[in-house]
């Protein structure tokens, strides 16, 4: 009898280990889409904002600046990280797109309303097939006279 409360017990603690193993996804666990933006343009550029796409669907929106609202580097790196849509279905990156503004003076916190508020749109929008843990690099030139044109450059090796 020993034995059978013995056994009942092992399994009872035993079994949440083991249905966590399989409802936990850890295959995509932390995978991101790194991006490098190569800024080549004639302004002082303060702010890049994107907006990425999976096959044409607005997923989300991001801007990147520093804190002391001093202009950026010509090299900038960030990072993607969005893996499954609110109803929890897979996306397919290989439909990835994103679409790229800049802010050519500081914005204080007071005054962003909106995320693109006083950006200038980058053309065209890109789109390519990304992978996650891969880098891509994006080039940005131009001026806010003349516009500006983003050149997707390929992925990093």
């Amino acid at each position: 009898m020993w034995k059978r409360i013995g056994a009942a017990l092992l399994c009872l603690f035993l079994l949440p280990l083991l249905a966590c193993g399989k409802t936990q996804n850890t295959a995509n666990a932390n995978h991101r889409i790194w991006l490098t933006y190569e800024l080549h343009t004639e302004d002082d550029v303060y702010e890049v904002l994107y907006q990425w796409y999976i096959d044409g669907k607005l997923i989300g929106d991001h801007g990147l600046s520093f804190a002391d609202k001093s202009s950026l580097p010509e090299t900038l790196g960030d990072f993607v990280q969005y893996e499954t849509d609110p109803e929890g279905n897979g996306y397919d990156y290989s439909k990835f797109g994103i679409r790229l503004y800049l802010r050519n003076e500081p914005i204080s916190d007071a005054e962003n309303e909106s995320i693109l508020d006083g950006a200038v749109p980058v053309e065209p929008m890109l789109s390519f097939a990304a992978e996650f843990d891969h880098k891509y690099t994006i080039l940005i030139e131009g001026s806010r006279e003349k516009g500006y044109t983003a050149t997707f450059l390929g992925e990093q090796k």
